[in-house]
């Protein structure tokens, strides 16, 4: 597939097609969105007129996290798969956001005089979007700083994965979050996953969801595992402290030892079924802690801060760290996905290799069943 979108030529065909409508369609709407923004909207009941500038100043911003997001997208295609099309989509489309970035701090500083008082304030959102910017000329400057076009692709590739500023107060250790909180979510999520296919296995006896509860708690152990090693490595700067007894952390450790649970449970039966059944309680009766985890920051008085993304009020994260974050728990997803699929693959041809052996077995007489073993053969007459 990737191939097959990578040719240059198929491309240089179907952008033809499509420039020219590409090219009308944003007229027709940027001219619609111009005279909506101008005429149509009234005016702030705080800001007056000045509100007008943020219809041009949002969308630019959001134009320039999507542009990086799709240089950074491009760029891993080329470092993986060497695409040159992909090279060329990223270094075409790098002095677009950087316009892109330039007219959201332009327009921003034009309404930050009149409500703020001042052009420029070091505010984290002001400040992080000028570090966006310069990643921008960054780029452009590594791409066009080689002889050779791809090598100059490639080293601006490795600045363009690089998205997520620092953190005013964490600094470099913000980095971890970006394993450590995608990790958690997953084993909250998959735990749930194996309750659901539990409940299905004992009510309805299936045994495909035995075996998708029985992938996927390997897959849910490592993701809990993973989410308490780097929340380990993220609390001895931040807390001074390796691990604290913690109500969330308690909790989390507490949905390690399930995983571990579940897991031996369902492989201590010599029948699979019987242990599927045994595995299937325990997870269903293990989601209990599922709402201690995720509400204990709010029930106890806790170190570890509450819920800054999924919560009632939206989430209070910046977005150029909100999009590498979410963009991490895709990618988490995807390989749960992957990771559960050849799990279920693997037992489904393990019980089918068990079933041909035990139909190949020779099998005994019933007389033989009755009296518990093999009768002699007559002699030959």
């Amino acid at each position: 597939m990737i191939n097959w979108l990578a040719n240059p030529a198929r491309f240089m065909r179907l952008s033809a097609v499509a420039l020219p409508w590409c090219a009308w369609a944003s007229l027709a709407v940027l001219a619609l969105g111009l005279y909506l923004a101008l005429v149509v909207a009234p005016p702030d009941y705080q800001q007056g007129e000045s509100v007008r500038i943020m219809y041009v100043h949002v969308p630019a911003a959001w134009m320039a996290l999507a542009v990086y997001l799709f240089i950074a997208v491009a760029s891993g295609v080329a470092l993986v798969w060497r695409h040159p099309l992909a090279e060329i989509a990223a270094a075409a489309a790098a002095p677009i956001g950087a316009a892109f970035t330039f007219v959201c701090l332009a327009s921003g500083s034009l309404w930050g005089r009149p409500m703020w008082g001042a052009w420029w304030v070091w505010d984290a959102r002001l400040t992080s979007v000028l570090v966006l910017f310069f990643l921008y000329l960054g780029y452009i400057a590594l791409v066009n700083a080689f002889d050779e076009p791809s090598r100059g692709a490639r080293a601006g590739s490795v600045l363009a994965l690089v998205v997520a500023p620092p953190d005013y107060q964490q600094g470099e250790s913000v980095r971890i979050m970006y394993v450590h909180v995608p990790a958690a979510w997953m084993a909250l999520g998959v735990y749930l996953f194996i309750a659901v296919p539990s409940g299905v296995a004992l009510v309805w006896r299936q045994p495909l969801a035995e075996i998708a509860a029985g992938a996927a708690a390997p897959i849910g152990a490592a993701f809990t595992f993973v989410c308490l090693a780097t929340g380990s490595l993220w609390g001895r700067p931040m807390w001074g402290a390796w691990w604290v007894w913690d109500a969330r952390l308690t909790s989390v450790l507490v949905l390690f030892f399930l995983y571990l649970g579940y897991i031996a449970l369902v492989n201590a039966f010599d029948e699979p079924s019987r242990g599927a059944r045994a595995g299937s309680v325990l997870a269903l009766v293990g989601v209990v802690n599922l709402p201690i985890i995720k509400f204990s920051v709010d029930w106890w008085n806790t170190l570890h801060q509450p819920a800054s993304v999924m919560r009632l009020g939206g989430p209070r994260i910046d977005p150029s760290m909100l999009v590498p974050l979410l963009v991490m728990a895709v990618g988490f997803l995807l390989l749960f996905l992957t990771l559960l699929l050849l799990g279920m693959r693997a037992a489904l041809n393990e019980r089918k290799a068990l079933a041909l052996r035990l139909n190949s077995a020779p099998v005994p007489d019933r007389a033989a069943r009755r009296e518990g073993s093999v009768p002699a053969q007559s002699p030959t007459r």
